[in-house]
C-alpha cells in the first residue's frame, strides 16, 4: 500500500531532520536538555499530527465531497489547537523547549520536503534485501 510507505518515509525523514537539529542545538542552545526534551515532545507531537493528517484525508476520500470537506476543516482545527498546546506548554517549561517544540513540528514541512532523499535511501536498502 502505497500511502502507507510514505507515512513511513515522512516518519523516518522527521527523525533524520530532528537528529540534525539535536547536532545544532548541541552548540547553539542552553540548556542543551530542556531543547532535548523540546524535541522529544515536538517528535511525538509531529507523529501524532503526520498520523492524524493520513487518517483524515482517508477518511474523507470515502465521504461526500460536502461532507469532506467540513470534515477535513474540522480536524485541521484539532491539529492546530494540539500544536498551539504543545507550544504553550513549552514555552511554560523554558523558551528552549519552546524552540524545541516548534522545530520538530516544522520538521513536518522539511520531511516531506526530503522525502525525495529518504525514498531514494529505503528503496536501496529493499533493492539489496532482495539480492
Amino acid at each position: 500500500m502505497e500511502s502507507r510507505r510514505v507515512l513511513k518515509e515522512l516518519y523516518l525523514g522527521i527523525i533524520i531532520v530532528e537528529v540534525f537539529f539535536l547536532i545544532i542545538g548541541i552548540f547553539l542552545m542552553r540548556p542543551y536538555y530542556l531543547f532535548a526534551i523540546g524535541i522529544g515532545i515536538g517528535i511525538l507531537g509531529a507523529f501524532f499530527e503526520v498520523y492524524h493528517m493520513y487518517d483524515c484525508l482517508d477518511k474523507a476520500l470515502s465521504m461526500p465531497p460536502k461532507n469532506a470537506r467540513s470534515y477535513v476543516t474540522s480536524r485541521s482545527f484539532i491539529r492546530l489547537v494540539s500544536s498551539a498546546a504543545l507550544m504553550i506548554i513549552g514555552f511554560s517549561i523554558h523558551w528552549v523547549t519552546f524552540v524545541g517544540i516548534a522545530i520538530s513540528l516544522i520538521s513536518i514541512k522539511v520531511s516531506a520536503l526530503v522525502n525525495p532523499l529518504v525514498r531514494r535511501i529505503t528503496d536501496k536498502g529493499s533493492k539489496e534485501d532482495t539480492n
